[in-house]
């Protein structure tokens, strides 16, 4: 995709018919994000901000064509979204406060939601509970299904509202982070080859924000909306987790295979492995493991 890249840094009028592109063409929205911040990382704040508002002008548009907005609207906050992000990536030079932005964007955004769309909310709640029940049915209807426990205890309409909102708050932040995260890979490869790999195997987070997140999962702990919180406050120790994973495979030399296997662990057996790299996140917050294994291998 480095053409593209080219492309957009080409000049303002291709910039705008990229977003434009990406906005129209069912699909290709992630084109509009990356391609807006790639401009805010690399020309600035100003020039990105006259790319954002072409990119949102078909959004409004869009808005008033079809009755229901409730989707344009999420897209015009990820978009958003993603263009604070590239800014404060720009200016802080830091991941780690970039995700923590991030955060505070999602929960914001999904309090914003929740409020300004609770009729279809409870619509979508109601069919999330329809299915389930149905699913249960059938389950318990077929030959595999007279054994199943899964499904004996149905989530109350409360306990529903909130994993869908949780939910919605984890789409909504990883898809702030990971556009920008192609703007910056696009930056990275026209102007620092190499450059985003580097950033991103070695995302550490440092004492104080993993204190902090800590302290905001303890805070919460007692509150209705616990599981949104869990989604987003543990995003930025799963994210530092990854990255510390793409080190240890690029620092042993190892086979592009290994980063594959990763992958489709967190696919089939994400519930078992995601714990296990949000501890080692915060061990690596707290006792740097990337210095502790270059000591080893030079006593080695």
């Amino acid at each position: 995709m480095r053409f593209i890249a080219e492309f957009v840094m080409r000049g303002r009028l291709q910039a705008i018919g990229v977003c434009l592109f990406g906005v129209l063409v069912p699909m290709m929205y992630w084109l509009t994000n990356a391609a807006v911040s790639l401009v805010i990382l690399r020309k600035g704040v100003r020039e990105g901000l006259f790319t954002l508002l072409w990119s949102c002008l078909p959004i409004v548009v869009l808005m008033f064509v079809y009755e229901e907005s409730i989707p344009m609207v999420i897209l015009m906050g990820i978009l958003l979204g993603s263009a604070l992000l590239a800014g404060v990536l720009r200016q802080t030079q830091s991941w780690e406060a970039t995700l923590a932005v991030a955060v505070l964007i999602a929960g914001l955004g999904t309090f914003a939601f929740e409020f300004g769309a609770s009729t279809l909310m409870s619509e979508i709640v109601d069919q999330y509970l329809r299915f389930l029940n149905d699913f249960r049915q059938q389950l318990n209807g077929g030959a595999i299904g007279s054994g199943n426990t899964a499904l004996a205890v149905m989530p109350t309409p409360a306990e529903a509202h909130e994993l869908l909102f949780g939910s919605i708050a984890l789409c909504f932040a990883y898809s702030m982070v990971l556009f920008l995260m192609l703007g910056r890979w696009w930056q990275s490869e026209l102007y620092n080859q190499g450059g985003f790999g580097l950033e991103f195997q070695n995302l550490r987070l440092s004492h104080g924000f993993s204190v902090v997140l800590i302290m905001g999962l303890v805070l919460t702990s007692g509150l209705d909306n616990l599981v949104r919180w869990i989604y987003l406050l543990t995003m930025p120790l799963f994210l530092a987790a990854i990255g510390f994973v793409h080190w240890i495979v690029k620092k042993k030399e190892l086979s592009s295979r290994w980063l594959t296997i990763f992958y489709l662990m967190m696919i089939f057996m994400f519930q078992l492995l995601a714990p296990v790299l949000i501890t080692v996140a915060l061990i690596d917050s707290w006792f740097d493991l990337r210095k502790r294994i270059k000591i080893d291998r030079e006593v080695e």
